[in-house]
């Protein structure tokens, strides 16, 4: 008896963990290259390699800059480092700001209230 009880409870302790490959994967995980930064009328544009934000599975964004910034740039993160990050499937908050999340074929957007002059990102995957 003694042996199906502790079977028992070995079943549903193993069932109750979640495995790490288990885990769900945001549609912001990765690599992506930023293309434009918008707010309101100002518009920033960037080739494919000049800024890469990866989205890793521990809630980090990895921020890389290859390029010099407009002195005018108002990119929410304008150094290179690793900042926390929170996400759900629709929604991402860096740096206390919150962000609408779209993805759709390889492209990813962040918004920001962009229909009332607000902040919109909008990235490549990368390869």
């Amino acid at each position: 008896m003694r042996l199906v009880i502790f079977s028992f409870l070995f079943v549903i302790l193993i069932s109750g963990c979640k495995k790490e490959d288990e885990r769900e994967v945001l549609p912001i995980e990765g690599k992506w290259n930023l293309l434009s930064f918008s707010v309101g009328m100002h518009q920033e544009i960037y080739n494919k390699g000049e800024i890469v934000w990866e989205f890793n599975k521990y809630d980090e964004l990895i921020v890389t800059i290859n390029t010099t910034l407009p002195s005018d740039s108002e990119l929410p993160v304008k150094q290179n480092g690793t900042y926390p990050y929170v996400a759900s499937k629709e929604v991402i908050s860096i740096g206390g700001t919150q962000y609408a999340v779209s993805r759709e074929a390889g492209i990813l957007k962040l918004d920001h209230n962009a229909a009332a002059d607000g902040t919109l990102l909008v990235f490549e995957l990368a390869e």
